[in-house]
């Protein structure tokens, strides 16, 4: 978007976007609606990219929301990024909570093509479902679980209210995905151990499903463990043999509850308190043949 363009829009447009204010975004691009010299859909893709660049979301959800031109026009706009950055991703990665916001993109931009576009925002290169995953692994009620604490613990945790928001955005992206269990074999190489129970725990049957060589996830898990000598093993190949153990406990787990605890959580529809959430969950591991102890 440059002036040289559209005189005088940049300049009026640019305080709007530093500041995030939708209100007055919102009532500029409305006003230019009526003004025959702007080329109306030419400055919705602007202002699309120009929100992705600067870190606007309010004003891009505003956008996408319908709430500046008619939605056909919005998502015209979003399908055809210029910043290197799809506005999918960037609000998968600045406003992962927006799961409506992340359907409506899906559902009106051709959802798979979108899903599974690469960007590069900071420093990490990947998929829209990527950065929904890196903010998930760092909500703060999830530090309260640590490398080698009860798996019981992290299920609790991804089922707690709090992480409905992000959950429901995974959700929502897992459908339109490519190579789900890909995915997760690689966040699990890399040690996001709950990043693979979150995958788990919303998808569990993409995340079992056989790879393109037949194998599965389950056969992946067990070849690695079966190469790591068990002889004078490193700090790091300890920590990693635990995260493949830890990892085949949680599939265990998933493949004993069925769709019981992904059903807890996508039906959530109010606020459900952290007791009544652990006793819920220790209720549906116990009944699915799952051991829970006392401290779990």
């Amino acid at each position: 978007m440059r002036d040289e363009c559209y005189p005088g829009f940049f300049t009026r447009i640019e305080d709007i976007l530093e500041s995030d204010d939708e209100v007055r975004f919102v009532d500029l691009l409305r006003d230019l609606d009526t003004d025959l010299y702007f080329n109306h859909d030419t400055v919705i893709n602007s202002s699309v990219n120009e929100c992705v660049e600067v870190g606007a979301s309010k004003c891009l959800i505003a956008l996408v929301r319908g709430e500046v031109c008619d939605m056909d026009r919005a998502f015209h706009a979003l399908d055809l990024p210029d910043s290197g950055v799809t506005p999918l991703a960037y609000i998968a990665h600045s406003c992962p909570e927006e799961s409506q916001v992340i359907d409506l993109i899906l559902t009106k931009c051709g959802g798979a093509g979108l899903a599974n576009v690469y960007c590069t925002i900071g420093a990490v290169h990947g998929l829209p479902l990527h950065f929904l995953l890196i903010n998930l692994s760092v909500m703060e009620h999830l530090y309260l679980w640590y490398q080698g604490a009860s798996l019981v613990k992290l299920v609790i945790l991804l089922c707690l209210w709090e992480t409905k928001p992000i959950m429901d955005s995974l959700r929502v992206l897992v459908k339109y995905t490519d190579s789900i269990n890909g995915i997760a074999w690689t966040v699990l190489k890399n040690g996001g151990l709950k990043q693979f129970a979150a995958l788990l725990l919303i998808a569990r049957d993409k995340v079992i499903a056989p790879f393109d060589t037949g194998l599965t996830i389950h056969n992946y898990i067990k070849h690695e463990l079966d190469s790591i000598s068990a002889d004078k093993l490193s700090v790091e190949q300890e920590e990693y043999k635990c995260i493949l153990m830890d990892a085949g406990t949680l599939l265990t787990m998933f493949e004993l509850t069925g769709d019981d605890l992904s059903s807890y959580c996508s039906s959530m529809q109010k606020f459900v308190s952290v007791d009544d959430t652990v006793d819920d969950i220790r209720g549906l591991l116990t009944k699915n043949q799952v051991a829970v102890f006392e401290n779990d």
